[in-house]
């Protein structure tokens, strides 16, 4: 059952609707990853530029300097400033007010748990842990933001995808009610004719569509039909009525020869039967060329006519009807 439905036409817009949902989740998996990324790239990137700007001044002054540099900034923080754990070789804080466990090696660290003074819960940064000379640098920064916008960008592509999914249902709806409707006209027309009503045709609504061609040509295709049935008609009506002059004449004469005594003149009623049966046989032929025309057929063979011997002929075998 469910393999004849994915035949039907609600089935088949049903799967393109399937098709692009799942290339609806393709797209948002990839721009979900191309846009994690690229922001986890710019905050790695502010990450290092801040952890540069303080290795610089530890060129300069060493440890103290860094532990002066993170006070200022600390004392300037806004809500996107970043955190500065800095410990000394022994492991005890030398400054800023970040509480985390300093990774013990060096590079970054992509979820650095943490709790900041006065905070209920632990966050989750991103830091870069640096080396320096006397201790331990830490540039983290809060990745709240960052799981917000995948938060977002999550919410969005599942709402296109629900949206996607109502939409294709209702035009998978709409299409299958639409094409079935159709095709239900058909379908009617079709079995009145098979009941007999050979003048039935295809209501059509003249928008061009393809229904609406498929209708004319099925409409043209009955009216040949049509015609043809009544030409078959014709020819019966005719065939019966050319048959039976010479069939009555022929059974005449061969009741005259069973009747006749004479010899020579049953000999000569035989030979009208003869002559009367010949005609009929040509008639017989001239109906199968006639069938043979009409079928279009192009191995016909052709010759010359002489129309007034033809009309002669007409007129001897409609002789007996004119005269009755």
């Amino acid at each position: 059952m469910l393999g004849k439905a994915w035949k039907t036409t609600t089935g088949l817009v049903a799967i393109v609707g399937l098709v692009f949902a799942l290339a609806i989740v393709a797209i948002g998996a990839i721009s979900y990853e191309v846009t994690h990324e690229a922001l986890e790239q710019q905050l790695d990137h502010r990450i290092s530029a801040e952890t540069a700007g303080l290795l610089a001044e530890a060129h300069r002054r060493g440890l103290p300097a860094i532990a002066s540099a993170i006070a200022r900034r600390e004392a300037s923080r806004s809500t996107a400033s970043l955190d500065y754990p800095l410990v000394d070789d022994a492991g005890t804080r030398v400054a800023g007010q970040m509480q985390a466990q300093v990774p013990s090696k060096a590079g970054f660290e992509e979820f650095l748990h943490y709790r900041k003074p006065g905070a209920s819960e632990d966050g989750i940064a991103q830091a870069l842990t640096t080396k320096v000379a006397g201790g331990t640098l830490v540039v983290a920064a809060d990745r709240s933001g960052l799981d917000e916008i995948d938060r977002t960008l999550g919410s969005l592509f599942a709402a296109a995808l629900a949206a996607l999914l109502v939409v294709g249902a209702v035009a998978a709806g709409i299409i299958g009610w639409l094409t079935q409707h159709r095709l239900e006209r058909i379908d009617a027309t079709a079995r009145a004719i098979i009941g007999g009503d050979f003048a039935r045709r295809v209501p059509r609504d003249g928008s061009g569509s393809e229904f609406d061609r498929l209708a004319g040509t099925l409409n043209a295709m009955l009216d040949r039909i049509e015609g043809l049935m009544e030409n078959l008609r014709q020819v019966s009506s005719d065939v019966a009525h050319d048959l039976r002059t010479p069939l009555t004449r022929l059974c005449s004469s061969l009741d005259q020869a069973a009747q006749e005594s004479d010899e020579q003149v049953r000999s000569e009623r035989l030979d009208s039967a003869r002559a009367q049966a010949a005609e009929l046989l040509e008639i017989f032929a001239a109906l199968l060329r006639i069938a043979e025309i009409e079928g279009m057929s192009e191995r016909l063979p052709r010759e010359h006519l002489d129309l007034s011997t033809l009309l002669e002929r007409m007129a001897e075998s409609y002789r007996p009807d004119f005269e009755d």
